[in-house]
């Protein structure tokens, strides 16, 4: 799991996954490489027929975007991409600490590479919602807050359908679906304080999801 410099004050950080294929950092990467002064962050990045490439010094070109068999069930991963960004995946090496420094660095100097992240958060978010989300739940009509947290659950891997399915049935969804796992005590909470904030500030809490037009309305 990477984080990301979501805007230019304090850092607010967004987790994108590095492993997963066609999905999370991997998209974020793609779209940073079409920037003007992507080669100033990462010279060494290229994209090639849409792929992800590190250039070598000899000039060749290694795709980081070829998905590697791993663990049982052969769980496909990019493992190319996952050691580019930090060679040592159990701790924070300097080759981890470099590549973070230019993505924030880049995030709090460039306006264009904040708003692209929030841009291609809004893509893989919209994506999801269509193909899995409201397939899963029927959530048209549902409010927009019980939709992020639906979101945020599956973001993180902290509930299976059935029991997201039993939350969304039940008296208080809301509470049901914030607490919906016990071993992230932590999360709920920080979950719980933003979206009170967001309700406060009209950011959350006023719109509701049309399936059919894939929007909040």
């Amino acid at each position: 799991m990477w984080d990301v410099v979501a805007n230019n004050q304090r850092p607010k950080l967004s987790h994108l996954a590095a492993h997963t294929a066609n999905d999370n950092l991997i998209l974020l990467f793609r779209a940073l490489l079409q920037l003007p002064d992507a080669e100033d962050y990462f010279p060494e990045l290229v994209r090639v027929n849409g792929r992800v490439h590190r250039r070598d010094e000899n000039g060749s070109l290694t795709d980081l975007e070829v998905e590697t068999p791993t663990g049982p069930g052969g769980r496909r991963q990019l493992q190319r991409f996952m050691k580019f960004l930090n060679a040592r995946r159990l701790e924070h090496d300097r080759q981890e600490v470099l590549q973070s420094a230019r993505v924030i660095h880049w995030a709090m100097q460039k306006a264009s590479q904040r708003d692209l992240q929030v841009a291609v958060s809004n893509d893989i978010l919209q994506r999801k919602m269509t193909n899995r989300y409201a397939r899963w739940y029927d959530l048209d009509g549902e409010s927009d807050v019980i939709c992020a947290v639906i979101a945020d659950i599956h973001h993180q891997g902290r509930a299976s359908k059935s029991r997201v399915r039993a939350a969304l049935a039940a008296s208080d969804p809301l509470e049901r679906l914030i607490t919906i796992n016990p071993n992230y005590t932590n999360r709920s909470r920080d979950l719980r304080d933003k979206i009170d904030a967001m309700i406060a500030n009209n950011q959350l809490g006023t719109l509701r999801y049309d399936s059919g037009l894939n929007e909040f309305v």
